[in-house]
């Protein structure tokens, strides 16, 4: 029998006051916040729902005036035959750098940032992973790269997403779905079925908000025997149209690309800050500023 004073007494609530000005503007500035990430989510998704990857990849590859275009549809099948598939994924240095540190360093990462937010990011030989899939594909690895430095459309160009022969006639093929991938949250990703050179010289001159991507393409993807009558090397032509379609100030990345780089112009091109035209580095990627 629970003696006197044991009886348990009823909680005594903290009184409620009126809510000071403080706590009112931290709740109402929740709310606002709130309304505003609601507002942006629904104003991504109505974006994304509205892009046309169809209209966006024949805008982009619709310029017919470049004057070398006879001699590539001429040469290219020709050299199309010499071409080799090559698995390997250079760009995942990209990521160990940015999400690691890895041959970087912080100041590296942030030009990275700042040169491609934004921008369109035209990967050229970008190719995929391997994966569990039912088709066996996940995306490229630059694909990452590029979401994480708030790239805005990433466009992954190889001629060896399918056993399809790319001819001479330039018909760039969007298989992204044919291969599974999935666009990511906040980022546009095109995969495109077609020759590099040939995607490149369909652009136009100065193409607005361009930024290029060139890894590991080499002398084992592209045999220096791949030359064209006049005794340019694919490499050469490839440079040449990579300066073409870039804006001022437009970069381009490279990881295991001396083949091409090696070709760069000094009056051209200029390493960003914080990084070097110098080969064999600790970390072997550049950044190129097209002046």
């Amino acid at each position: 029998m629970p003696t006197p004073g044991d009886e348990k007494k009823p909680k005594q609530e903290r009184p409620q006051g009126p809510e000071t000005l403080e706590e009112a503007a931290a709740r109402a500035a929740g709310v606002a916040r709130a309304g505003r990430e609601k507002a942006a989510g629904a104003a991504l998704a109505e974006a994304e729902k509205a892009w046309d990857p169809d209209k966006f990849l024949a805008q982009l590859t619709s310029y017919q005036d470049n004057p070398q275009l006879p001699d590539y549809e001429e040469k290219m099948d020709a050299l199309g035959d010499q071409f080799q598939e090559f698995g390997e994924q250079y760009a995942d240095r990209w990521q160990e750098m940015i999400e690691q540190g890895l041959g970087g360093t912080p100041e590296m990462v942030a030009v990275l940032r700042e040169k491609l937010r934004g921008k369109l990011l035209v990967d050229l030989g970008g190719g995929y992973t391997l994966g569990d899939g039912p088709r066996g594909i996940m995306q490229s690895i630059m694909q990452d790269v590029a979401l994480e430095l708030g790239v805005k459309d990433y466009v992954n160009v190889d001629r060896h997403f399918t056993k399809r022969r790319v001819s001479a006639f330039f018909n760039p093929t969007d298989v992204t779905r044919r291969l599974g991938i999935e666009q990511p949250r906040g980022m546009h990703a095109l995969y495109v079925q077609a020759d590099m050179l040939a995607f490149l010289a369909h652009m136009q001159s100065e193409t607005p908000n361009l930024t290029i991507a060139l890894n590991g393409i080499d002398s084992f993807v592209i045999p220096d025997r791949a030359r064209f009558g006049r005794g340019d090397s694919y490499f050469q032509m490839l440079v040449k149209e990579i300066a073409r379609v870039l804006p001022k100030g437009g970069v381009v990345l490279t990881q295991g690309s001396e083949d091409a780089t090696k070709y760069f112009d000094d009056a051209v091109f200029e390493a960003a800050p914080g990084y070097s035209k110098e080969k064999g580095a600790m970390f072997e990627g550049q950044v190129w500023v097209k002046k």
